[in-house]
């Protein structure tokens, strides 16, 4: 099993990659679903994040996954800003994500607890945006450890 810190320097190498062929080549990303694909692709095949790992339930996965929900439940205020919401229908959902090998036995398939996460954004920036100040609600709450 890959130890903790290999995989969150694993995850930050992949970021940085990111960082350098977007600031390289910003219009190679036409969308940011195509951020998202570079993105997953880099920490593909890096090989230690597609390995298979049993869940509770006896299901092989791997550790890389797209889209996952978050713990916490939000509700959209009126000025579109996400909040913390126990009684909300909807969770979040990270861009991208890494399971924590260590508690992927003790886990169901969608209860998996997440080890690192990233959330992108085109053309959506800056600290005021709502889509930065959404990604980083989620990122930043205790509540999604």
């Amino acid at each position: 099993m890959p130890a903790e810190a290999q995989l969150v320097a694993q995850f930050d190498r992949a970021i940085i990659s990111f960082v350098q062929r977007f600031r390289n080549h910003p219009y190679a990303f036409y969308t940011e679903t195509d951020m998202h694909c570079y993105l997953y692709h880099r920490l593909y095949a890096g090989g230690t994040f597609n390995g298979l790992f049993k869940t509770s339930e006896g299901y092989d996965t791997i550790l890389l996954h797209k889209e996952y929900s978050t713990v916490a439940r939000y509700s959209r205020q009126e000025d579109k800003t996400l909040k913390n919401d126990p009684n909300a229908r909807r969770r979040g959902a990270f861009d991208i994500s890494i399971w924590d090998p260590e508690h992927i036995t003790a886990h169901a398939h969608r209860q998996q607890k997440v080890l690192c996460a990233a959330e992108l954004a085109l053309n959506k920036c800056g600290r005021k945006n709502v889509h930065t100040i959404n990604d980083t609600t989620k990122l930043a709450d205790p509540q999604n450890d």
